[in-house]
């Protein structure tokens, strides 16, 4: 059965649309990537504990990989996010409550 030419319209833009994706996150990953082997992650006081317990193994088995670790709370880390990613200077990773998620 042929594809109807809206059907086929509709899912060359979907593909252009990943790819283009796909290409911007590639090149922003590249571009804007911390150089200098580190990585920042935002946790949350409630999960600091298990967090430096995890860089500390991390970094033992990728020596040349430095976890910069920022403790914040669960008062501040939604708005912290926010500002963060507005900015375009969010940490690599964060941690955050799956409730505001």
């Amino acid at each position: 059965m042929a594809m109807m030419p809206r059907t086929r319209a509709f899912l060359g833009v979907v593909v252009a649309a990943v790819l283009a994706l796909a290409g911007t996150t590639a090149y922003n990953v590249v571009e804007s990537g911390t150089r200098d082997n580190t990585v920042a992650w935002w946790v949350p006081d409630w999960d600091h504990k298990k967090a430096v317990e995890l860089v500390k193994e991390f970094e033992q088995q990728h020596p040349e990989i430095v976890v910069d670790l920022v403790q914040t709370t669960g008062d501040t880390v939604a708005n912290r996010t926010s500002v963060a990613l507005d900015s375009g200077n969010a940490p690599d990773v964060i941690t955050e409550s799956l409730a505001r998620v």
